[in-house]
């Protein structure tokens, strides 16, 4: 699944907002109004004489957390797309999960690590040249009280994902099973097991 083009929102009455991208590390500061359940923003970039306006639906999910809904992009397959998003004091802390983790591989094939570190950032060391990954990570619980690990990556060669995956902690060992949109196959759910250095620190 593409990722939104920002993953934070910060609202200052009566007519901020600020957009911050973590995966560029870049903000973007501008205006906002609502109306009928509409928000709509406007940046002035520096490189432009125009500016950019954007409009989404936006709802609240009976959780509190903020929904948008927006067109999808022009290259996608869906038909809307829809982001939660959540405040601060929802997020779990990352040592929850933080650690090097492997994840399964094909038989003959080297280990494969997902590194998730104690900042939020992630990354893969790869088994071949080319397979990089680099990104951020939260880890939240829904209103079901499950554990949930959202991850916004670059994958070296194929561009930018987001992943949305619940995971069972059994063991010293996470359960991962990786939600999948509407008519997609789902993938069956991977074990992953610490290094043992990474066990060692945690």
């Amino acid at each position: 699944m593409t990722p939104p083009l920002f993953d934070s929102i910060a609202v200052v009455p009566p007519s901020s907002i600020i957009l911050h991208d973590t995966l560029r590390k870049r903000s973007f500061t501008g205006t906002y109004e609502i109306n009928n359940q509409i928000l709509r923003w406007t940046f002035q970039p520096k490189v432009s004489h125009k500016p950019i306006e954007h409009a989404v639906h936006y709802s609240f999910a009976q959780d509190g957390a903020l929904v948008l809904r927006g067109a999808a992009a022009k290259d996608s397959n869906e038909q809307q797309v829809e982001w939660l998003f959540l405040r601060p004091d929802r997020f779990l802390p990352n040592t929850t999960v933080s650690g090097d983790w492997i994840m399964p591989t094909e038989k003959g094939e080297p280990e494969a690590h997902n590194m998730l570190l104690p900042d939020g950032t992630l990354g893969k060391q790869a088994t071949k040249p080319g397979e990089e990954f680099w990104g951020f990570y939260r880890v939240w619980r829904n209103p079901q009280n499950e554990l949930i690990l959202t991850t916004v990556m670059w994958i070296q060669g194929e561009g930018e994902f987001a992943m949305f995956q619940h995971i069972e902690q059994q063991d010293g060992e996470l359960r991962v099973t990786s939600r999948v949109p509407p008519g997609f196959t789902p993938k069956p759910p991977e074990t992953w097991k610490r290094a043992p250095l990474s066990a060692k620190a945690h």
